[in-house]
């Protein structure tokens, strides 16, 4: 499983630009050995409040799943 969707309900609850950035990460799923973790860690993140961090660590992801592909 490349992405863990728990929660995906409240992401209309979200801020646009985080949103975009949460769809196009899972739209353009990767695998990679710590995406599972990454994925959680995001979550905690958002559901902790801190959209900066959840953010940074979506962006990273991005980085790391394109880096990956080529």
């Amino acid at each position: 499983m490349i992405t863990n969707n728990d929660g995906i309900s409240s992401w209309k609850n979200l801020p646009a630009d985080l949103l975009v950035l949460l769809r196009n990460v899972q739209d353009g799923a990767f695998p990679y050995p710590e995406r599972e973790y990454d994925w959680t860690e995001m979550q905690d993140y958002l559901q902790n409040g801190n959209h900066s961090m959840a953010t940074f660590k979506l962006e990273q992801m991005m980085k790391h799943q394109n880096n990956l592909r080529g």
